[in-house]
């Protein structure tokens, strides 16, 4: 894989929300994205392997996922 001219091994498995600057400022690469929600006696963990967010320039606002899951547990 290859993002913003670094060249990462097939190996490569990043920590957790493990984010990356481009470098000309224009937006972030989030790698293992996840987040856990827990509200009442409902638990909801989110992963996403790839986030894009483009935050200047003329693609401003793009927001792209890639590979996302959702797990969900009632607790009683």
């Amino acid at each position: 894989m290859t993002i913003d001219r670094m060249t990462f091994p097939t190996h490569f498995m990043p920590s957790a929300n493990w984010v990356m600057p481009f470098a000309n400022g224009s937006g972030t690469v989030t790698l293992n994205e996840q987040t856990v929600t827990r509200g009442g006696n409902r638990l909801l963990i989110v992963v996403n392997a790839l986030h894009l967010r483009i935050t200047t320039g003329p693609q401003t606002g793009t927001d792209i996922v890639v590979g996302h899951a959702e797990a969900g547990i009632t607790l009683s």
